[in-house]
């Protein structure tokens, strides 16, 4: 299967990049079930996993690729006041 990497927004590769990113671990997973599903998709796992880049990398890309004239994306995160 294609590097989910590759399939990002050329700003979104430069980032991870410049970030010294060496692999995508969970983000890479998320990236190619985002990118290969119209349906919808839960992510769970734990704390500093890379549940957030699995779900916004592939949403920026894709509203680059194809820009909206409304809301293109709502994203709910619950907040914990520990």
């Amino acid at each position: 299967s294609e590097n989910p990497f590759y399939r990002l927004a050329p700003f979104i590769q430069d980032y991870i990049y410049r970030q010294g990113w060496t692999e995508l671990g969970l983000t890479g997973t998320g990236l190619q079930y985002n990118f290969n599903t119209d349906n919808h998709l839960l992510l769970a796992s734990g704390t500093a996993s890379g549940k957030t880049e699995a779900a916004f990398l592939p949403i920026l890309t894709l509203l680059t690729e194809n820009p909206c004239s409304t809301i293109g994306v709502l994203y709910y995160v619950p907040i914990w006041n520990i």
